[in-house]
């Protein structure tokens, strides 16, 4: 599990791929985020700035790390290419106040 300092820009990023194992775009992508107070955010690719697209089925969300603890995240994709990739990391503590 990746480890990171408190206050740090997570980037979390996804590779969707088709029956052919080639790079393509879902019909839809939905990122999920929990921290570690049991919040959850939800962003869809399209109806923000969150999810940003780096490439065809490449996409990553900036999740900023504020809380101390483990934080999960989860891409989803549906309609053509549905699939779904999920992850944790660890936020630890600065050193300095």
């Amino acid at each position: 599990m990746n480890e990171y300092i408190k206050g740090t820009d997570v980037i979390c990023e996804v590779k969707f791929r088709n029956a052919e194992r080639k790079l393509a775009d879902p019909t839809v992508v939905i990122f999920k985020s929990e921290d570690p107070n049991n919040n959850v955010v939800t962003y869809q690719f399209g109806s923000g700035t969150e999810v940003i697209k780096d490439g065809v089925g490449m996409y990553h969300v900036n999740v900023d790390a504020n809380l101390v603890g483990e934080w999960t995240y989860r891409f989803e994709a549906t309609g053509t290419g549905k699939a779904a990739d999920e992850d944790k990391f660890r936020v630890l503590p600065s050193s300095f106040p």
